[in-house]
């Protein structure tokens, strides 16, 4: 078997048949910002900064544990159920304060150094990181800046499909097909209304009109046939809805639509 993939691996266009991608080839899914993969585990706690002007990433070690991050997810947990009933405001800023000061200093002091601040960046959260909003930590105080002031955050599962994206989307011109979709969901069934949800995307597709096709769906719409329609025809998505996750079985997290809760 090695032998015959050997051999097809000297045909043109096939030298990397079932081989893994070098990382000079996931480099080029960075462009023109930087990837954070987050991880943690019980053998270490780590940030790598992948950077496409750099041989190899920035390896930063985090103070964060296991056992600190599933508690920060048990808190989020806790005060997501809270808001149904009562006023969190103060108890969440708390909570973006103790995320920042457990886990994004020394990302944030390095990204400083090395990448333009407000310009993007690409989260890529692996285990119970992606149960936790990265993107919106910081002090909270007056006067100081949070992280969202520093970069334009948005988060990708793996450098490979962030790649195969990039590569996607230089095939079409700017006026070329549907590029991107904003999904609206703002009231599910048995939830309260997500507020501000409606003039996020018309800010979105205001800043974006003219450069990239922009589908919205909202309300009834939203539903999983035609959503489903969408995505298979758009490569970006904005995700504004209601999101279900599951603190043992992150597979299994999900997110609600109009007429039924989607697993990812």
């Amino acid at each position: 078997m090695i032998d015959v993939i050997n051999r097809i691996c000297k045909l043109p266009g096939l030298s990397g048949f079932l081989l893994p991608l070098l990382f000079s080839d996931l480099q080029q899914a960075v462009h023109d910002s930087s990837v954070i993969i987050v991880n943690v585990s019980k053998y270490s706690y780590d940030a790598l900064i992948v950077l496409v002007n750099q041989p190899n990433p920035i390896h930063i070690p985090l103070s964060i544990t296991r056992k600190g991050v599933r508690e920060l997810t048990s808190k989020l947990h806790m005060l997501t159920l809270c808001a149904k009933s009562m006023e969190v405001t103060r108890d969440l800023g708390i909570f973006l304060w103790k995320l920042w000061d457990e886990a994004i200093p020394p990302i944030a002091n390095t990204l400083q150094r090395v990448h333009p601040i407000q310009l993007y960046i690409w989260w890529c959260p692996t285990a119970k990181f992606s149960l936790l909003p990265l993107h919106t930590t910081g002090l909270y105080r007056k006067g100081q800046w949070n992280l969202a002031n520093l970069f334009i955050s948005s988060y990708t599962p793996t450098l490979t499909v962030l790649t195969h994206a990039r590569h996607h989307t230089l095939m079409y011109s700017a006026f070329n097909g549907k590029l991107f979709i904003g999904i609206d969901q703002i009231k599910a069934k048995g939830e309260n209304e997500l507020v501000l949800v409606s003039a996020k995307l018309a800010s979105i597709t205001q800043r974006i009109n003219g450069l990239i096709p922009f589908t919205h769906i909202e309300g009834q719409k939203s539903c999983i046939t035609w959503v489903a329609e969408e995505l298979r025809r758009n490569e970006w998505m904005h995700l504004a809805c209601y999101d279900i996750p599951n603190q043992n079985q992150l597979f299994e997290s999900a997110f609600m639509l109009h007429d039924r809760t989607v697993h990812d």
